[in-house]
């Protein structure tokens, strides 16, 4: 039995979408674990137990992988803050509940960026205004138009308008938006009417 062929540096055999998967989720731990700035290829190389070489038979090179790790890591956020507002019985509440519950997962991951990176990294939030992230939103936000039909045409704009709120949330926290009540507060006063939802069943 022969034994097989082995990628450049030793690496084994990486095929098809299932190898640029792995690499993105590697790529995805270190964007949170360091940050933008400090994603190299070599450090995403190390994460996956690959070679540099074997990266990029992958991806054409860093902003590519970046691009796809930051959607990556953007996915698995809105998602878990959809879960968490998926008990909600108006739309009003499940924006409200979605964006506190953002609020509360970013800052977590903003801290352990910042914990290891330059304060400059905390520019990573931009990625949330990125065409790609806003069409997640816009996807994760989808199940308000089941509390009110008629918002199915404004989820553009109602996404955006809510990414825009807790973005400023995150970079200017105030004694109003510092814990979930008041945050939950702030939000029903201010973001709820911004978007024009109804506060009743």
């Amino acid at each position: 039995m022969t034994a097989p062929k082995l990628a450049w540096g030793g690496d084994p055999p990486m095929d098809g979408a299932g190898a640029r998967q792995r690499l993105v989720e590697a790529a995805a731990r270190c964007l949170i674990r360091l940050g933008r700035a400090r994603t190299s290829i070599s450090v995403v190389a190390a994460e996956a137990r690959v070679s540099r070489p074997t990266v990029y038979a992958h991806f054409s090179g860093r902003e590519e992988l970046i691009e796809l790790a930051a959607t990556h890591v953007s996915a698995g956020l809105f998602q878990h803050i959809v879960d968490e507002a998926s008990h909600a019985s108006t739309a009003a509440d499940f924006v409200v509940e979605a964006t506190v519950a953002g609020a509360r997962l970013l800052r977590e991951t903003q801290r352990t960026a910042l914990s290891s990176a330059d304060s400059a990294d905390a520019e990573w939030l931009a990625t949330l205004m990125t065409p790609e992230s806003l069409r997640l939103a816009r996807h994760y936000l989808e199940p308000i138009h089941r509390y009110e039909p008629d918002l199915e045409l404004d989820l553009d704009e109602i996404a955006e308008t809510t990414i825009r709120f807790l973005i400023s949330i995150l970079q200017f926290d105030t004694p109003a938006t510092s814990d979930s009540e008041r945050l939950r507060g702030y939000l029903r006063r201010r973001l709820v009417p911004a978007l024009g939802l109804k506060t009743e069943p």
